[in-house]
């Protein structure tokens, strides 16, 4: 495994570099055609929404900028990683994996780096148990209370 160098991308330096193997120390180098393709960093800005029910299956749209319609676009709520599908250079969606409390959410373009640390909050799913009134007039207009367990808190 080699390590790539760091390099900072702009007009004037191109993203894809030629890869040299060297077997015997840097001695002498063995010709290929491999090439390596630098992507600018990833910025993430913000994730909505902010949290979703602890079965999972919420749809997270997160906004930044430099994003890239890749095979390999990924998210990870702590180390659960989900395929994530490309909208623009500025967002992407995923679907939340199921989890508790809060997850550290990050994006990869290749599968293996992850970068980036917005926030995901879980909660329990809501369970309703009971209407009142059960019914109300033609007419419309009647006010219907919900009961129920796990119904989450908006916060303002």
């Amino acid at each position: 495994a080699c390590v790539s160098p760091p390099i900072i991308l702009t007009e004037d330096v191109s993203p894809v570099v030629s890869v040299a193997l060297s077997l015997d120390n840097k001695k002498r180098w063995l010709s290929s055609s491999l090439e390596f393709e630098y992507d600018p960093t990833v910025l993430l800005k913000t994730l909505s929404p902010t949290r979703g029910p602890s079965r999972g299956g919420t749809t997270v749209t997160i906004e930044g900028a430099n994003f890239r319609a890749h095979r390999v676009l990924s998210c990870k709520f702590d180390e659960r990683e989900v395929a994530a599908t490309f909208v623009s250079t500025e967002s992407i969606t995923c679907r939340a994996p199921p989890g508790r409390d809060v997850a550290s959410v990050s994006v990869s373009q290749n599968g293996q780096d992850f970068g980036g640390a917005l926030q995901f909050g879980y909660y329990s799913t809501p369970v309703p148990e009971s209407l009142t009134p059960e019914r109300g007039v033609e007419a419309a207009g009647a006010t219907i209370s919900v009961k129920g367990a796990n119904f989450p808190v908006d916060e303002a």
